[in-house]
């Protein structure tokens, strides 16, 4: 018989998390599970969607920033009524909910804590340490985090797994058609170097540090220009950073975008200035596609890259570190397609689809047969 899960998620919007979903439920072995459904504790992003196209149910309990008396009640009327054996919730304020309602309730709950986690104010944390226990099995995307959870957190180490990010290497891979396309649209030769980055605007992921390194890139490269694309709340500041540093005419903001790899394809060199990751999707589609990248050495990141090796690590938050690891990759192609060369194999081996389902499959199983998860 096959078993029935539903799908619990903070946000619907653009992330990793939501990213991680989707790709899980665009793969999950349907002979095997039966996918019940989709609930988002906020009104529907870009994602909801996307799920909908895959003919799976997707509820919304269009929730504020701070939650009505009836939320709860509503979850647990959706879960009961879905007849999933499993719930699997993603990301801190769904995973609290369904923790919330699970006494009494019969189902078996898996949770997907995510990065986040580093973030919250610490009234957030007890809260999560009181019901931490309401988890048959806790999935980690990352060794760091799985770390932080239970050398930080208190979590028990037998309930904890990592199940790492996959990716569709045969869709995140070079096109030399789509490299020219896209940089005849930016009006590149292909003398000119770009640099790209893409992420939400914000503190998590480091923009200010790489806007200012790009002015001791530019000053050995006048030609290069530094792309940029994501929104977020500190689009302004960082637009004023650019104009500060006097390179606003060498940085392109690009907003929110569905092309992601044709970009990559058309980058010579990926920088990830993040403070904190987990394990970064963004570095991984840039290393399926082949690129050299500069990322900063935190957490999941350090799981991926290889430094020297598969590309280059950076101090998180030090300028003058990104700036030598992106002028040391700007002056030498070799270099660049030799690293770029590794972390596309490095993505292809280590971070298939199939592993990452297959992890998925083996936790389910775990959460429903064996004597730890009870």
């Amino acid at each position: 018989m096959k078993k029935r899960i539903l799908y619990v998620i903070t946000s619907s919007g653009v992330g990793g998390a939501e990213k991680t979903l989707f790709n899980l439920l665009s793969r999950l072995n349907r002979d095997k599970y039966d996918i019940a459904g989709v609930v988002t504790l906020k009104p529907r992003g870009e994602y909801a969607g996307k799920i909908a196209a895959l003919g799976i149910p997707i509820h919304s309990l269009n929730m504020g920033y701070l939650p009505s008396p009836g939320d709860a009640a509503r979850l647990r009327r959706i879960i009961k009524e879905s007849g999933a054996e499993t719930v699997h919730a993603f990301l801190y304020r769904a995973i609290q909910f369904c923790r919330h309602i699970k006494p009494n309730s019969g189902f078996r709950l898996v949770s997907s804590p995510r990065v986040n986690y580093r973030t919250r104010a610490l009234p957030l944390l007890w809260l999560d340490r009181a019901l931490k226990h309401r988890d048959d099995l806790t999935l980690c995307e990352s060794a760091a985090s799985a770390e932080f959870l239970i050398s930080g957190l208190g979590y028990d180490s037998g309930k904890v797994r990592v199940v790492k990010n996959g990716i569709d290497t045969e869709l995140w891979a070079f096109s030399e058609k789509e490299r020219a396309a896209v940089r005849a649209q930016f009006g590149l030769n292909e003398g000119r170097l770009l640099i790209f980055s893409n992420g939400r605007l914000d503190r998590q992921k480091g923009f200010e540090h790489l806007l200012r390194a790009f002015p001791a890139v530019a000053e050995k490269h006048p030609n290069a220009l530094l792309a940029i694309a994501g929104r977020g709340p500190l689009e302004h500041k960082l637009r004023q950073i650019a104009l500060e540093t006097g390179q606003a005419d060498r940085v392109l903001f690009l907003g929110q975008r569905s092309d992601i790899r044709e970009l990559l394809c058309a980058c010579d060199i990926f920088a990830l200035p993040s403070l904190w990751e987990g394990l970064p999707n963004s570095l991984l589609e840039a290393m399926s596609v082949g690129r050299a990248c500069a990322a900063s050495a935190v957490d999941g990141t350090r799981e991926l890259l290889e430094d020297g090796v598969s590309g280059l690590l950076t101090e998180a938050a030090n300028s003058h570190s990104i700036a030598q690891a992106l002028l040391r990759l700007a002056r030498d192609e070799g270099l660049r397609s030799r690293l770029g060369g590794q972390a596309r194999l490095h993505a292809t081996r280590e971070h298939a689809f199939a592993a990452m389902i297959a992890g998925h499959e083996a936790a389910y199983e775990a959460c429903l047969y064996t004597e730890n998860a009870r």
